[in-house]
Order: structure tokens, then sequence, then C-alpha cells
């Protein structure tokens, strides 16, 4: 099974939903899904994803499933930090957790424990993330055990589509992938419609995910879309 882990595209926060260019992006990621094979599309709930999911759907013939579990780290996961500011995890300078205090933490737990964290909500979306993707990963044969493995139930060879966001994806990452969840999240930034896949494969009785793309947006280049450079250029976060 490959899964397809997109973020949305550009988009006006303030209204939650796709600019111009967004549309664009979202047009141009459709393009590429469409010569992938996905079989099956889901998307968060929150507006900018299902916009950008909206032109895959259409170009496949296929309903987007809404995950009600899928939401960006939001405000209520903000906090201050050091320079005084409100930020979340996601956005927080890579020299800060760097700091010995994370260094040693190597679980979402852990992470959530840390002072001027756990006054959040993060450690609750944690585990509603963890929780969701392990769900809708289960649904296609692999169940997530005691040791952080997946079991194989019935494994499929099926192309599944989730659209989603920055900071979600690196904690699904953490997750599935066992990684410590602040290099991920200070070291990680991917363009508006960045794809990562993951590829549950193997034939005995558990198996760990492999990651064989990450943030990839070379549908961007040419045929009228930005160049990623250029959307980081204009602060694609």
């Amino acid at each position: 099974m490959l899964l397809y882990l997109i973020r949305h595209g550009e988009p006006d926060y303030t209204t939650d939903t796709l600019t111009e260019e967004g549309w664009n992006q979202a047009r141009l990621v459709a393009d590429r899904l469409a010569e992938s094979g996905i079989d099956e599309i889901h998307a968060s709930p929150m507006g900018r994803a299902r916009q950008t999911a909206a032109p895959t759907a259409e170009k496949l013939g296929l309903p987007v499933i809404i995950e009600p579990w899928a939401y960006e780290l939001g405000k209520d996961c903000e906090t201050l930090f050091d320079d005084g500011k409100l930020k979340t995890i996601s956005s927080i300078p890579a020299a800060y957790l760097h700091r010995p205090e994370f260094r040693k933490l190597d679980s979402l737990e852990g992470i959530a424990q840390i002072e001027g964290i756990r006054e959040t909500a993060i450690a609750g979306r944690f585990e509603m993330l963890s929780k969701g993707f392990d769900a809708l990963v289960e649904k296609e044969g692999y169940r997530r055990n005691e040791k952080g493995l997946y079991d194989i139930l019935a494994p499929t060879d099926r192309h599944v589509a989730l659209f989603c966001h920055m900071g979600m994806t690196r904690v699904l990452l953490a997750h599935a992938l066992n990684l410590p969840f602040h290099l991920l999240a200070s070291s990680i930034m991917g363009s508006f419609t960045g794809v990562t896949i993951l590829e549950f494969r193997g034939t005995g009785v558990e198996t760990s995910p492999v990651m064989l793309s990450l943030a990839d947006t070379g549908h961007l280049f040419g045929k009228g879309g930005r160049t990623p450079l250029h959307c980081i250029g204009k602060k694609p976060y």
C-alpha cells in the first residue's frame, strides 16, 4: 500500500481557503496524482485541504472522504517561548528544539511533557492524529502493535491519498516511522502541495513503513506553476 500525504495549496489562512495560486497548485498536483493510480481520496476537514483535494477528486471521479481527526496543529497548541511570542511547536526555531531537554526525548509523549508545551493541547493533538492515522492504515490491512511496528493483516497494493497539513505530516511521520518529532519539526519544511509517500510492504508477520518521497513538488515546475523555490521565498508556512 502506498499512502500519499499531500500538503494543501497556498492558502489565505484568515479564511481557510485557497488563493488563486493555491488553486493552480491544486490543479497541478491533481495532474500528477491522476497518473499515480490513486484508488481513494481522504482529506482534513479544514477548508484549505478540502479545496486542494477537489481537483484530484474531480479528475479521478472519486469522492473525498473527510477524516475528522486530521486537523493541523493550531492555536490551541501555541505557547510562549524564549522570544516572548506565541508559536506552535512546528514553527519554533530549530535552535530551541535542539536544546538538551529535547535531544534526550524521542517520543511524542515525551515532547508533550516539556515545560511550556505540556500546558497546551499538543498532547491531545498528538494522540488524536496518531490514532486516526493508525485507523486509516488498519483499513488497508496494517495494524499497529505494541512495538511500534505494523502487523500485516491483509496487505493491499492500493494507493491512498490524504490531503492535509505540514505540521500534521511531521507528527504522522514521527509516529509511523518512530522518528524524533523535534528533529522533524525543526528540520523539515515542505512547499504547498508537496507530496510525501509512505510505502507499507512486506510478506512476513509485521512491517515498518518506508518513506519513498518527502514533500516533493516536481509537479510545480513548468505548466504555469511557480517553482518550489519561489514558493519558499513567499514563506509558505
